[in-house]
């Protein structure tokens, strides 16, 4: 039986139940980027005008008539998306128990997964939830409760994955470790800034000088913030897999005879 201070511990820590939507498929950045790239392309080239010339709105005015297939299509991939995370969502109760052998949690709605400790191959500590990932699924333990539970929650399960798992802190913020770095993340946050006045002040002055007016400026801005949406995708791909610490490989066995 684990101790705590000298004190013997249950072996079982009940979280739950606890209401809410459960079981959700959470998308990655990059299946995010993916589903949202077909509009931010149409958004591309319906801000450049590329295809208004070879397919002209009917007597020279009004919407082309390839931009509202174009743009229903290019919303396909983000409905399917949305389909599936509904489907694998459920509301209700769910409840988590961590055992000496692993975790288990008893969703709302259909079969109670559980998760061996010895077949954890992921982990997450990090957020509002830790999260295990191995060849029995997944299950994300709520961690948004009180403090000593809390402390408690973290103690059981880095205790069971600490042999396996290098689980020291590491900082979120990684500091520049040369002058080119730091020269790196200047232009960096210099580019994003640029984009944020390109967007909302250069458009507005070029007009008030003489340029030609018309809805190319809203379209612009819109796919100015589009490509500087998918521009921090992969910033932001990297982060969400860096939380995440895998185990650690076996050493070789020794051969037998």
């Amino acid at each position: 039986m684990a101790t705590t201070g000298g004190v013997p511990e249950p072996e079982t820590m009940v979280i739950g139940p606890f209401p809410g939507f459960w079981g959700a498929f959470v998308p990655s950045w990059r299946a995010l980027g993916l589903a949202f790239a077909p509009t931010a392309l149409i958004a591309v080239v319906d801000g450049l005008g590329l295809l208004d010339r070879a397919f002209p709105a009917p007597g020279g005015s009004g919407v082309p008539p390839w931009k509202g297939p174009a743009y229903l299509s290019s919303l396909l991939p983000i409905a399917g998306l949305l389909v599936w995370m509904a489907r694998t969502v459920s509301w209700g109760s769910g409840t988590w128990r961590i055992e000496a052998a692993g975790v288990g949690h008893t969703p709302p709605k259909g079969e109670p997964i559980f998760l061996g400790w010895e077949d954890v191959e992921q982990v997450r500590l990090r957020g509002p939830a830790i999260v295990l990932r191995g060849r029995g699924g997944r299950i994300a333990i709520p961690a948004m409760i009180e403090h000593p539970r809390r402390r408690e929650l973290h103690a059981r399960v880095e205790a069971r994955l600490a042999p396996h798992f290098d689980l020291a802190p590491r900082p979120r913020f990684r500091l520049p470790r040369s002058f080119g770095d730091a020269l790196r993340m200047l232009a960096r946050a210099l580019a994003g800034a640029t984009l944020v006045l390109a967007g909302f002040f250069v458009l507005s002055l070029m007009q008030d000088f003489g340029a030609p007016r018309g809805g190319w400026i809203g379209r612009t801005v819109v796919m100015t913030w589009i490509l500087a949406g998918l521009a921090i995708i992969p910033a932001a791909s990297r982060e969400s897999d860096a939380a995440w610490i895998s185990r650690r490989p076996e050493p070789p066995r020794p051969p037998i005879g």
